[in-house]
């Protein structure tokens, strides 16, 4: 029972990671992605960015958009880009639009420049975020697990605890 509790903590403290990564709201979690940086609203949360572009195609003409915007106006050279998807999205529309068929039979990827896939269900379905490796930095200290057994309050029961402390910020 022990190792199942614990399994199940440790799958809620790594959700939850995701989701403080994906949107966090910056005020009791990290700034996340989809997140504005020094805009709040009236309840001390970071405003959600807008979509900007909507990806139909992984060629160079349709992956443009976005990468005109992670180049921060031709700035910065964005070499490969990682998204984020709901695993729906991903098997109905980026394998579809970033895949194809090669000579040989095989699938190959289509895109310009190298993509990495990530599937969630914490991203949200019917959008996506694409982003470039290294752009965003995000930090953890103090990763417990802590079982009280000494809780007066809770009859033939262990109390268990799991906390985590993270920042970051785009």
């Amino acid at each position: 029972v022990d190792r199942y509790i614990t399994a199940i903590l440790s799958e809620a403290m790594q959700d939850g990671i995701v989701k403080g990564y994906l949107d966090g709201d910056g005020k009791n979690a990290p700034i996340g992605i989809m997140r504005q940086i020094g805009t709040t609203n009236n309840d001390g949360t970071n405003k959600a960015k807008t979509k900007i572009t909507t990806i139909t195609s992984f060629s160079p003409k349709g992956i443009a958009p976005a990468l005109k915007t992670l180049s921060h106006g031709g700035i910065r050279t964005v070499n490969e880009i990682a998204v984020i998807a709901n695993p729906a999205d991903v098997y109905d529309y980026i394998n579809p639009a970033l895949y194809g068929d090669s000579v040989q039979g095989a699938f190959v990827q289509k895109s310009i420049i190298p993509v990495t896939v990530y599937a969630d269900a914490n991203m949200a379905q019917g959008s996506a975020v694409i982003t470039a490796p290294g752009l965003y930095t995000m930090g953890f200290q103090g990763v417990k697990v802590e079982e009280y057994k000494e809780t007066k309050a809770l009859d033939d029961a262990d109390l268990i605890i799991s906390k985590v402390y993270g920042n970051g910020r785009a």
